[in-house]
């Protein structure tokens, strides 16, 4: 619970955070540096990025969680959700279903968690895999299209679309990643695709992590069209382009889901720039707590 800029209280559920597993460890180093004053991207550092569990005595020990929970608790956040990565190809690490369980399991009524999902294998492997995690109290699945290691596929290939059936069978969340490096070329995350998906499979529910980045406009008109998209800005809410999604809150006020997208940016910082866009209560609460409770069913 935090207090808003006119004395007003919110619930908070960060929808896209990640811990400092070792997994991890480059994307908390690149996010440091980003931070850096001298860094050649400004725009990176308007919300800033959080060095505390980067040290290298730490990183990736039980001690660094905790220093990240710290974190979390000193934001005001009342939940949220993480997700591995398990894909080969990727630069900033693979993160494994067990290594989410585990710190799932130390903060049961604080994180909830997306299952990644390993790409590299075969469609039938995946989708058991979905299952166990779906039964062992995953949230839904973490879905990385572009990352794959034999071949980067965009998110509507017919190759995805056993997942996105089974994901609709079972009611649960699908995070599809987006942004300008979510695949090869900026293509692989056009809304183009994800509307392709909707079209094909319209009771999946599909949340855009990095809010479909660069393709503002788009994923707007995207979600729209379709009810059950979720836009997350995360850390491209406050990047240059990224403001085009505040006027947009409250005309899809269902819709949008407060992020971080910690360490890339940071969780303090990052809510008080969104409480300074000033949205009426309502909206605000829809936002920052609201909308990814209900969308995970996971009220605390």
């Amino acid at each position: 619970m935090i207090i808003g800029r006119n004395g007003e209280e919110y619930k908070v559920f960060d929808a896209r955070n990640k811990p400092p597993l070792t997994g991890f460890k480059d994307l908390y180093k690149s996010s440091a540096e980003r931070a850096d004053p001298k860094s050649s991207h400004p725009g990176t550092r308007v919300v800033g990025a959080s060095t505390r569990t980067v040290q290298a005595d730490v990183f990736g020990t039980p001690p660094a969680v905790e220093v990240w929970m710290q974190e979390i608790e000193e934001a005001g956040f009342d939940a949220v959700l993480i997700g591995g990565r398990n894909q080969r190809a990727v630069t900033f690490g693979c993160v494994s279903v067990e290594d989410v369980e585990e710190v799932t399991g130390q903060y049961p009524s604080k994180v909830f968690a997306l299952s990644p999902v390993n790409l590299d294998e075969d469609m039938d492997t995946v989708i058991r895999s979905l299952k166990r995690a779906l039964d062992r109290g995953m949230s839904g699945a973490a879905v990385e299209p572009g990352y794959i290691s034999a071949k980067p596929l965009f998110p509507n290939d017919p190759y995805l679309f056993p997942l996105y059936d089974f994901a609709s069978e079972q009611d649960c969340v699908v995070q599809l990643q987006s942004g300008a490096f979510a695949g090869p070329r900026m293509n692989y995350c056009h809304p183009e695709m994800v509307d392709d998906v909707l079209s094909n499979f319209p009771r999946l529910k599909v949340v855009v992590g990095h809010g479909g980045y660069p393709y503002v406009n788009e994923i707007v008109g995207c979600a729209f069209k379709h009810r059950n998209l979720y836009i997350c800005p995360d850390s491209c809410m406050f990047v240059p382009g990224g403001q085009m999604y505040a006027p947009n809150i409250p005309l899809l006020p269902d819709q949008f889901l407060f992020g971080t997208s910690h360490p890339i940016s940071s969780m303090l910082e990052t809510l008080q720039a969104t409480l300074d866009l000033g949205f009426e209560k309502a909206v605000m609460e829809n936002y920052l707590y609201n909308n990814t409770a209900q969308l995970l069913g996971a009220l605390v």
